[in-house]
């Protein structure tokens, strides 16, 4: 596990950023990926459930037609 934490691009990133940036930006910014993070989150909690329809077509696709196998 510790291996898969050293290749985590995301904490790369921040290790990077946190040598170049102004710590003050750095925090401003992870703090408004934290707000639309909160506020996308609010959005899909209050949103009606998709119709089944709507879903159907999400996430199958067309297939050309084929012979089952015997």
């Amino acid at each position: 596990q510790a291996l898969w934490r050293a290749r985590d691009p995301i904490a790369r990133l921040e290790a990077l950023l946190a040598a170049r940036v102004d710590a003050a930006w750095f925090d401003a910014e992870r703090a408004a990926v934290e707000a639309e993070l909160q506020r996308a989150e609010a959005f899909a909690r209050t949103s009606p459930e998709p119709l089944f329809e709507d879903l159907e077509g999400a996430v199958t696709a067309p297939h050309a037609p084929h012979a089952e196998p015997p």
